[in-house]
């Protein structure tokens, strides 16, 4: 099986680290996997396996996307194609059909394309709703990352629910991140830099969907009588707000922003809690991965995501989007309160990379027996 992926690019991202996960562990399993991109760019090219061909489309708009991408297909002839995030998958669907239909399609989305639309595309939901009804019924299935990224969809796109299939990320190893117990207080110290009696971990871009801003506002709350420090592991456009924020509230030296990290993984062990804040979310990487490491979670109760990875409250806290109190009131439970590592290790098994991997290609074969 000759598998192609499609992104915009390969930055440091949920949907990329998606991607490269699932193209790592085919190509080691013996299939022929391959990456189109829009532009070949990103912090995350480095992680892609030296048996896997990178192509770049060179488009800078995704409206370019079309004609290059079915001259590409003609020439590739792909098994399966898989392409992430709309609306490069409805014009990744309009290519294949123009290419003769080469292999199966598939269209993968990562997050509630009603927020993407309304909150970070700045476009007519109006125009997105055409736009998936008119390509996605053409495609050779629909793939979601969590339940409720599917219902919106299927809302959108007007297919009924039970044609988007649903599989979580792949984003923990088969071999799970061992617990440091105790925390090794070297190693805290140099991350953290500093001695602190609790350890409160973030990752994330710093962009306005992740509202690191509430998180700062809440962490302000309880962050001298925890005696806390707080890192936030990411990079963006908002880095400056939020260093104008952290001196306006008084952080200086318990708020740390050291920039994008591709293997957060030291991070994860050495918190006493990781905490995400965003006001949406198609998944959450992030949460799967601290639990990954035995970390406690408490979590904005965002809409897709979150809540399923935490089972609504039985893995960790959930707290109202945008709630600055509720959220520096769980934080502060969380840190005093003994957790389960064992049992939230036990729970992020069902996002690692093998089991979902092999998700992907049962539905592979499934739909290509169906169609």
């Amino acid at each position: 099986m000759k598998i192609l992926q499609l992104l915009p690019n390969l930055q440091g991202g949920g949907a990329e680290r998606v991607a490269i996960n699932l193209a790592n562990i085919w190509v080691s399993w013996g299939y022929q996997v391959e990456f189109s991109l829009m532009a070949r760019c990103g912090e995350f090219l480095d992680d892609v396996d030296p048996r896997i061909t990178i192509h770049s489309l060179e488009c800078m708009r995704v409206r370019q996307v079309p004609l290059r991408l079915t001259r590409f297909l003609r020439e590739c002839q792909p098994d399966v194609t898989l392409v992430h995030m709309w609306p490069l998958t409805s014009a990744s669907v309009f290519a294949w059909l123009l290419a003769g239909k080469p292999g199966k399609i598939y269209a993968c989305d990562h997050i509630g394309i009603t927020d993407h639309v309304e909150r970070d595309l700045h476009i007519p939901l109006l125009v997105a709703r055409a736009t998936l009804r008119v390509t996605y019924p053409k495609a050779s299935g629909i793939l979601a990352v969590s339940k409720g990224v599917a219902k919106d969809l299927a809302q959108l796109s007007g297919l009924p629910e039970e044609d988007v299939q649903v599989i979580h990320n792949p984003v923990v190893p088969a071999d799970l991140p061992p617990i440091v117990h105790p925390p090794d207080p070297h190693i805290r110290t140099m991350l953290w830099r500093g001695q602190f009696r609790s350890h409160v971990l973030s990752v994330g871009t710093l962009k306005a969907q992740k509202n690191h801003r509430l998180l700062l506002q809440a962490f302000a709350c309880v962050a001298t009588e925890l005696d806390s420090a707080l890192v936030i592991l990411g990079e963006g456009s908002l880095r400056l707000t939020l260093e104008q924020d952290l001196q306006e509230l008084g952080l200086q030296g318990r708020v740390l922003l050291p920039g994008f990290h591709p293997d957060p993984t030291p991070w994860y062990q050495m918190a006493d809690l990781f905490v995400l804040s965003s006001d949406y979310e198609g998944f959450a990487n992030v949460v799967a991965e601290a639990l990954a490491c035995g970390t406690p979670v408490v979590s904005t109760d965002c809409r897709h995501g979150p809540a399923e990875i935490l089972e609504h409250g039985r893995y960790g806290r959930l707290v109202p989007v945008g709630d600055t109190k509720a959220l520096a009131a769980a934080i502060q439970a969380s840190l005093l309160e003994s957790h389960d590592h064992q049992s939230l290790r036990r729970r992020a098994q069902d996002f690692t990379v093998t089991r979902i991997a092999d998700q992907y290609l049962t539905y592979f074969r499934s739909m290509a027996d169906r169609l």
